[in-house]
């Protein structure tokens, strides 16, 4: 049972290692930005995609009351820039990140749930350098 339980855990994090991935592509050519409703929570919320790195805002004034989910996108630096979307906030919390260090995070994870409750070999250790410089190798290339 527990096998299963161990291969169902590492394919949801090879998913989301993939997801990662296909995000950080997209968010190269394309600005994403997502606005959650503000009734309830009475701060706006944020999540913006640009040139390969994510970012969260949060903003405990809000500038106006919404009680629906708002979507922005375009080309980078052409139709708008998300560090000027989110600076007409306040006083906005911002917190960015690589989306490829996500992906990276999500895959050494993985691997470590399938070698979960098994002694750490050198064949472990080629796994994951071999997914390292796998996502590197993508991050050079482009």
């Amino acid at each position: 049972m527990a096998k299963y339980v161990r291969y169902a855990l590492a394919s949801v994090c090879f998913a989301a290692s993939v997801a990662c991935l296909a995000l950080w592509f997209r968010s190269i050519g394309v600005t994403e930005l997502l606005m959650a409703p503000n009734n309830a929570t009475n701060c706006d919320v944020m999540i913006g995609l640009e040139f390969g790195r994510i970012y969260f805002a949060v903003d405990n004034q809000p500038m106006e009351v919404s009680s629906e989910w708002s979507h922005i996108s375009g080309r980078p630096n052409e139709d708008f820039d998300i560090e000027q979307e989110i600076s007409k906030q306040s006083n906005p919390r911002i917190v960015s990140a690589p989306l490829i260090f996500a992906a990276l995070i999500f895959a050494l994870a993985g691997v470590g749930a399938l070698r979960l409750r098994r002694q750490f070999s050198i064949r472990s250790a080629f796994i994951c350098v071999s997914v390292v410089a796998f996502l590197l190798g993508i991050v050079v290339a482009l």
